[in-house]
């Protein structure tokens, strides 16, 4: 991903010089004299021209200072005692400091450090202010020093995105611990940065209740000054709060000794809660605002505006659904396990005041079966699931809202429908991001020519888009020619050539390790599970066994341990229901056969009738992920987007896993 704020080559020429060579006495006496003529001639023509050079800290300083704390007492920016002079004036002096502590880590002292990192970032040479203030000295900084000198070097990785670094010296330097120490527009600046990089890296709770803290100080200060650039804190902080699950609202709630954050999270859990019916959100929503009315706390707390359509969508009529299925013909099968599916999420509901009715979808044409859907009364259909159907959808306007029950890539359906399926693609781009944060960098995918295979190999590759990211893609073949696919990805031919060279060379039989390429951090397949058992025993042939391996939920196919064991070390995403171990799931194995595609569709009626019960709550309010017997839903632009549970085969058993310790795993083996 390209950063506009990359430093520009051009400013090379400042970069700092470690002087491992000791110049001789003569020579050291006039660089020190060329210095000290140099600045006292440009320190003259700098100092008689007009209006000073802007500088970088006038721009933050007229931004930030928006902000008050009431906590901490009146200090002056630390802005206000520097006057940053032009990189071509002060990297004299910070390469003279360099040369003369050449053997210290933090050789720049802090004044001039802060000065040159301030007059880096005004010519905008990122990368020459981060090697600045990383040879700045820190430890003997007074706190109002460090203050500035936090701010400018964390705004420096938030601008190319180094979120974990921003995390790891926070902690590491206890910014958190002195922030009252600082002049205020840098502790608010810090504390910003801090909740951006929480956010980053999906720690949405830390993040949150830094919102909280930056909102509550906003709104003191609202009647002080504003400003259109100051960052809309609350409106952040609930979408952090949309981002976690009903279990760790409530837990949230229980645990949290602020108030005023209490009710926050308390609107949160009423608009989160998915056993709660539009009439009872409603309900619970208006006793929010009244409570609020009567007892304002931290600050006035005002609930979203989209908010208020919960009561005017509850005027509507929800409490008639009809699923278009196909319950005869060749896809009978999979309409019978998912009308199974949404029968079951009907009797486990809480309220079951709404009706489920069925049509079968098969052999009759979307138009036809709109119409009677509606004839019947529908206040929102569910399906189709043919893919044909889908496509003929895309050209009606449904009097009702629709789920459909598939998705159609890159076409425009009405803006009354939604799409939710078992989109092999969510899957391929959960395992890029769970590579991505391992720090894995170069991929190796295979993937066979079969339709589901390649897209999921397209979706990869889409989501594996970055400057320092690497993927090496091969498509296999017959099984065949898997090894010397295999072979030639990990350069084992290379290997062999070289060794038939030297032995040429030499003329006699060498003793000789073959070796693979060294660069690969991570194995993705996109193959069933008989594929996969064949390609995982050349890996470990090829050398290649350590490197972890991740594939889809095709692999999983309720095989037996026996036929497990080619697999073991294998990582893989599928849907939470299939991960778990509950009666309904032993009822539906047995049900099915075993058969777990059917299963996956069971778990697909299930999460079809819970997102029915909420459409039209979710297409007009933004909320958080749903969790669903098929993963973590997130609609997405009229798509509902999936992200599922993580599973190891280890032992010949599947195990599930959290994706943190797998994302610790590999981050191990890449160490």
């Amino acid at each position: 991903m390209n950063n506009p704020h990359r430093s520009n080559p051009t400013h090379a020429r400042y970069a700092f010089h470690n002087d491992k060579q000791t110049p001789g006495i003569i020579g050291a006496f006039f660089k020190a004299c060329f210095y000290l003529v140099c600045s006292i001639v440009l320190l003259t023509v700098y100092g008689c021209s007009s209006p000073s050079l802007p500088t970088r800290s006038v721009d933050i300083d007229d931004q930030s200072t928006t902000f008050q704390h009431e906590q901490i007492s009146p200090a002056r920016d630390y802005s206000e005692e520097i006057n940053a002079r032009p990189l071509v004036v002060i990297m004299p002096a910070i390469n003279e400091a360099v040369r003369l502590n050449a053997n210290t880590t933090q050789a720049i002292p802090p004044s001039l450090g802060i000065e040159g990192i301030l007059s880096a970032k005004s010519a905008n040479n990122l990368a020459l202010a981060r090697s600045i203030a990383e040879r700045t000295r820190i430890d003997d900084m007074d706190p109002v020093s460090f203050g500035r000198y936090s701010r400018e070097y964390l705004d420096i990785l938030n601008r190319t995105e180094q979120h974990q670094d921003i995390l790891s010296w926070v902690e590491g330097n206890k910014v958190s611990n002195r922030l009252q120490l600082f002049a205020q527009a840098d502790a608010t600046q810090i504390r910003t940065i801090i909740a951006e990089s929480h956010e980053a890296e999906g720690n949405f709770w830390p993040a949150a209740k830094i919102r909280y803290e930056l909102a509550a100080d906003s709104s003191r200060s609202r009647s002080a000054r504003k400003n259109s650039l100051r960052p809309d804190h609350q409106n952040l902080l609930w979408r952090d709060l949309l981002q976690l699950s009903i279990k760790e609202i409530r837990q949230r709630q229980s645990e949290t000794r602020s108030s005023g954050l209490a009710r926050w999270l308390e609107l949160a859990s009423i608009v989160r809660d998915p056993a709660l019916s539009l009439d009872q959100q409603t309900v619970k929503l208006k006793q929010w605002q009244f409570d609020m009315q009567s007892n304002r706390q931290g600050f006035a707390i005002q609930a979203p505006r989209e908010l208020g359509l919960i009561p005017a969508l509850q005027q509507e009529s929800w409490q008639h659904v009809v699923a278009l299925l196909p319950l005869s013909g060749k896809l009978a099968s999979a309409g019978k396990a998912i009308q199974d599916g949404m029968l079951a999420s009907q009797l486990q509901s809480s309220s079951s005041a709404m009706r489920l009715s069925f049509i079968d979808s098969n052999s009759r044409s979307t138009s036809q079966l709109i119409n009677e859907a509606h004839a019947q009364g529908a206040d929102l259909i569910v399906g189709p699931l043919e893919k044909q159907k889908l496509r003929e959808l895309a050209g009606i306007r449904a009097p009702v809202p629709v789920l459909a029950l598939n998705y159609l890539e890159n076409t425009i359906m009405p803006a009354n429908v939604a799409q939710f399926g078992l989109a092999t693609e969510d899957e391929a781009r959960d395992l890029a991001s769970t590579l991505s944060a391992s720090g894995a960098k170069r991929i190796l995918l295979l993937n066979t020519s079969r339709d589901w295979a390649s897209r999921a190999a397209r979706s990869f590759s889409a989501h594996w888009q970055d400057d320092d990211k690497v993927l090496i893609q091969k498509t296999l073949p017959s099984e065949q020619q898997y090894n010397e696919v295999i072979q030639n990805a990990f350069a084992i031919d290379q290997s062999t050539q070289r060794k038939a060279g030297l032995q040429s060379l030499f003329g006699k039989r060498l003793e000789f390790q073959t070796r693979r390429r060294q660069d690969i951090d991570a194995v993705v397949v996109f193959a069933n599970a008989r594929q996969l058992a064949t390609i995982k025993p050349l890996l470990a042939y090829h050398y290649a066994g350590d490197v972890p391996v991740l594939t889809a939920s095709q692999i999983n196919g309720g095989q037996t341990r026996a036929e497990l064991r080619d697999l073991n070390g294998t990582v893989f995403k599928d849907a939470p229901f299939l991960l778990e171990k509950s009666t309904l799931k032993k009822q539906t194995k047995d049900r099915y056969q075993g058969r777990t595609q059917l299963q996956r569709l069971f778990a697909m009626g299930m999460d079809a009738y819970l997102l029915s019960k909420r459409l039209p709550l979710l297409m007009g309010i933004e909320q958080g992920p749903i969790e669903g017997a098929t993963g973590q839903l997130q609609l997405n632009e009229q798509r509902f987007e999936r992200s599922m549970d993580t599973a190891l085969i280890a032992g010949s058993r599947i195990l599930k896993k959290s994706d943190a310790a797998i994302i610790a795993e590999i981050k191990d083996n890449l160490d």
